[in-house]
This record gives structure tokens, C-alpha cells and sequence, in this order.
């Protein structure tokens, strides 16, 4: 179900919420509000994994230097982790080195990358896997592994230096990637 919500300040990782009529008041993480950014990156996944557009991405640093719009990682016990924020460059160089990061799709058998996942740093149990299929473009397809080897090995990988300030917008990227290899 969606709501209408007013912001009412940005306090990091956190933003203070209110209802419309001003009634009720609230603290909630950046990342549990979907947002125009998040449908605009996350279903176009399958483009930019893309041989020729993730070549050009891992190539421009104001591409590769795009910030997810949902924290990679969420931990139990922890309301906020450093290491959760992912770029798009990232994501693609750990789609395309580590298989703990794929399952096969459950609709077409495809390749169906995991773009975001939670669990305990405890007992290692996951609590939330989000992926999408580059074949099909399905979503929610699970994962095959614990929360500690995928957070592991996601801490592996750092932003390649030297990283744009100020990344390009998603809306160019979508169109560049679009746009660059018709004729």
C-alpha cells in the first residue's frame, strides 16, 4: 500500500516524516521510500549490464560513480552501515566476478543478479534478498547463500579512484545507454 508523506528535514541516512494534515510524525530510513530514482534504476538493470554499456559505465567515472537509491546491505542490530552504499560501477564489477551474486532466474533460467540484501551478522540468516533477471527482467528470485559470504565479499570491492564528485543523473545514463548504440 502507498501513503503520501511530507519531509520534513534530511538527518543523514534518516528523514523526518510527517502526514499530510501534519498529525502524525516520524523517523524513517532514506532507503524504505521508493522513489522516482529507484524505479528508474533498478528495472533497468538488464540495460546496463549490457557488454557495451557496462564497458562504458566502468569507463566514466560520472557513471560508475552513480549511488544506488536503496543501500546495498541492511544488518540486523545496525540502523546504519558505511559500506552498504553501492555504486553502479560496482555493482557490475561484483556481477561479473562473484557467482555468490547470481542465481539462476526462476522464470527463464536466466542470470538473475542480486541488487540488495539483508540478514543477521550473528546467526548469518538473510532476511530479505532483492535481484532481478538481465535475461527476463523478473524480480525476486531469492539467493542460494548466507548473509555473512555475501557481505563478505561485497566488502571487497571499493569505489575505483578517482570517483566523480559529481556523478551524472540516471535519467542520462538511461538515455546515453539507449540512445549511443542505435543506428
Amino acid at each position: 500500500m502507498d501513503y503520501v508523506i511530507r519531509v520534513v528535514s534530511n538527518d543523514g541516512e534518516f528523514l523526518q516524516i510527517t502526514d499530510l494534515q501534519n498529525r502524525y510524525k516520524g523517523k524513517i530510513h532514506k532507503s524504505l521510500i521508493k522513489t522516482e530514482q529507484f524505479n528508474l534504476f533498478y528495472p533497468n538493470i538488464p540495460l546496463f549490464v549490457e557488454e557495451k554499456n557496462r564497458q562504458m559505465i566502468l569507463s566514466n567515472p560520472k557513471y560508475y560513480s552513480i549511488v544506488a537509491p536503496e543501500p546495498f546491505f541492511g544488518m540486523m542490530y545496525f540502523s546504519s552501515v558505511r559500506s552498504a552504499k553501492v555504486t553502479l560501477g560496482e555493482l557490475l564489477q561484483i556481477w561479473e566476478n562473484e557467482p555468490v551474486f547470481s542465481i539462476a532466474c526462476k522464470k527463464c533460467g536466466g542470470k538473475s543478479v542480486i541488487y540488495r540484501f539483508g540478514g543477521s551478522p550473528l546467526s548469518g540468516t538473510m532476511f530479505e534478498t532483492k535481484n532481478i533477471c538481465v535475461e527476463c527482467g523478473s524480480m525476486g528470485n531469492g539467493a542460494d547463500h548466507n548473509f555473512g559470504v555475501l557481505r563478505s565479499t561485497r566488502l571487497n570491492y571499493k569505489p575505483i579512484e578517482p570517483i566523480a564528485e559529481k556523478p551524472d543523473t540516471i535519467e542520462s545514463l538511461i538515455e546515453t545507454c539507449k540512445s549511443k548504440w542505435e543506428v
